[in-house]
């Protein structure tokens, strides 16, 4: 087993300690310890200060494994797994799906596990990008090419998708996954599911079904951290109607984290029980930020190239500065974004055509509480180059 180096960590780890601010992280407004135990009701508090640090479970305890299995029309707690992250959840299901024999497809630009931990195993990946479909910012999204899709899956033993995507923030609709699992059904194809910034749709009736209950053999990974800024909560999952699936996942867990914490559980529990009214103040705040940015552009005359988010809480614009900007951005005035050498085929995204690579483009995060401040200095950045 070969473990895969990341770009984008690396970069972090770098780059962190040198900037005050942070333009490119995909989180919403972290929570405090004290802000989640203000959910709790007495008794529940009561739970909490005497709580016992026991080892549980390592497919989860059943209470927070039903409490998930809520969120997935006909599944039950027998259908998930609770990792000590989303990213432990993606890498052992990817490490009991795919052999060195098969082939996969990921829709890049994408999370780099998602292409580097297949390929650490010894399959062969292909990649299909997103296009930029539209010329003005008003009308322009990311789009999947059907066509190019189809044909990917007829030759794939699995099928990689992450909606809403990081780092575009595009969304596809109803009919399209409706589409994308048929055509997997057709040619056996499992299709797994980053689903981590699920529940952050911008528009109502946007968020699609979980692909776990809509095929046998799908899978959705989920994630309490990313629609809740609980980052600091260790808590993924993975789901799935396939439980042979599930048992080999469980086996390879147990040679990490083996299980999650009972504090991160217990916290886990309560802040999914306010799941929705959380999450409706965060979306507020993300299409009030969004609509800072898109006030933004006549004055950065061209400098950037919009493509309005459908979801989470990133976006994926396009920078004329050339190369380093990045560095010259931390070093000038200490915001730190991420670029897009960062994700796994950002290079190879173009227009719908295909006719030209678009270069450039860097992770834009939007989900912070300093966000109009930090967006602020970083017009006025690109305005005076």
């Amino acid at each position: 087993m070969r473990f895969p180096s990341y770009a984008l960590t690396e970069y972090q780890a770098q780059n962190n300690s040198k900037a005050s601010a942070r333009l490119g992280a995909a989180s919403l407004e972290l929570m405090s310890l004290s802000q989640v135990l203000a959910l709790a009701t007495p008794a529940q508090l009561s739970e909490w200060q005497n709580l016992t640090l026991n080892y549980v479970p390592d497919r989860g305890g059943i209470e927070l494994r039903a409490a998930i299995a809520a969120n997935y029309s006909g599944l039950s707690a027998d259908n998930v797994v609770v990792f000590s992250s989303a990213t432990e959840a993606l890498f052992c299901c990817i490490h009991a799906a795919v052999k060195q024999s098969d082939r996969c497809t990921v829709i890049t630009p994408c999370y780099e596990p998602l292409v580097k931990i297949p390929e650490s195993i010894g399959a062969a990946v292909n990649r299909i990008p997103l296009r930029r479909e539209g010329e003005e910012a008003a009308e322009a999204r990311w789009v999947l090419d059907g066509d190019e899709i189809r044909e990917a899956i007829a030759k794939s033993n699995q099928l990689f998708i992450n909606f809403p995507h990081n780092p575009t923030g595009a969304l596809i609709d109803h009919a399209e996954l409706a589409e994308l699992v048929a055509h997997c059904e057709t040619h056996g194809t499992r299709l797994i599911a980053d689903e981590v910034f699920r529940g952050l749709e911008h528009a109502e009736g946007a968020t699609l079904e979980p692909v776990a209950t809509l095929t046998a053999h799908g899978v959705s990974i989920g994630s309490l951290a990313k629609p809740h800024g609980a980052g600091g909560v260790r808590i993924g999952w993975m789901v799935s109607q396939d439980s042979e699936l599930l048992t080999r996942a469980v086996t390879i867990r147990r040679s990490l984290s083996v299980c999650s914490g009972t504090t991160d559980e217990w916290l886990a529990r309560l802040i999914l029980a306010h799941s929705q009214t959380l999450r409706t103040a965060s979306l507020h705040t993300l299409r009030r930020h969004v609509e800072q940015i898109e006030e933004s552009l006549p004055m950065l005359d061209g400098r950037l190239t919009w493509t309005k988010p459908a979801a989470g809480c990133v976006a994926f614009p396009l920078i004329t500065l050339g190369d380093g900007f990045d560095q010259r951005c931390i070093e000038e005035i200490g915001i730190m974004l991420i670029p897009q050498r960062c994700f796994v085929g950002s290079a190879e995204a173009g227009d719908r055509e295909g006719a030209r690579t678009l270069t450039g483009g860097i992770r834009l995060g939007y989900g912070l509480a300093d966000f109009p401040e930090v967006w602020a200095r970083f017009v006025e950045f690109l305005v005076r180059h």
